[in-house]
């Protein structure tokens, strides 16, 4: 069937009226930035090598924690039916370098017995990394409101704006410009871990994709 782009105010009246069925789509790369969900980093190192006046081997322990963003920016893309795929930059926690940066020096106090100083250490990130995944979306082609499901997260989404919009018989096409996500959690109902926004990346298109 014959389809055309439009701008996204009419041109003709007739055109107006004769257009009466409006479809929302998501199509092509979004660019996406989230607020961060959290994550927990722990780290901790046990020393022992300190001997008391009876004999005995003293152990200590040092460690700590950070609660830091996992997710920080990256693509979301859009097939126009139900697919999409993911190139997310994330924060890298790196275990190993962590535990190494705990430090315990010891002494003895008069009586012999050990006393350790302890250097609980820092939390130690590797450069970021790109993630990739893929997963499902729904959009209601009413209201451009809809949720999806990638990678183990579940997020409902609306819409706002048009990046472009084509004209096919009796539907017009819209594709969003902009997408605002929750993404919830997966245990506790109606608790928002994550927000989101994504902005279509304005590649060219150059026919009607519907």
């Amino acid at each position: 069937m014959k389809s055309s782009w439009l701008l996204l105010a009419c041109v003709l009246p007739s055109m107006c009226f004769a257009q009466t069925t409006v479809n929302y789509k998501l199509y092509d790369t979004y660019i996406a930035e989230f607020s961060g969900k959290s994550k927990i980093g722990s780290w901790s190192k046990t020393f022992g090598g300190c001997t008391d006046s009876n004999g005995t081997l003293e152990f200590a322990s040092g460690g700590g924690s950070v609660l830091y963003p996992q997710s920080l920016y990256g693509t979301l893309t859009f097939n126009g039916v139900t697919g999409v795929s993911s190139k997310m930059t994330i924060n890298v926690f790196d275990q190993s370098k962590s535990n190494a940066t705990v430090k315990v020096t010891w002494s003895h106090d008069a009586n012999g017995n050990c006393v350790p100083t302890i250097n609980n250490g820092y939390a130690v990130f590797d450069p970021p990394t790109v993630v990739s995944a893929t997963g499902f979306y729904f959009i209601n082609t009413a209201t451009g409101t809809g949720n999806l499901s990638i990678s183990g997260s579940v997020a409902q989404f609306q819409t706002t704006g048009s990046f472009a919009s084509c004209a096919s018989g009796a539907t017009i096409y819209v594709i969003p410009n902009t997408i605002m996500l929750e993404f919830l959690s997966p245990k506790t109902p109606n608790l928002i871990t994550d927000t989101g926004v994504a902005e279509h990346a304005n590649k060219v298109i150059l026919a009607c994709p519907f």
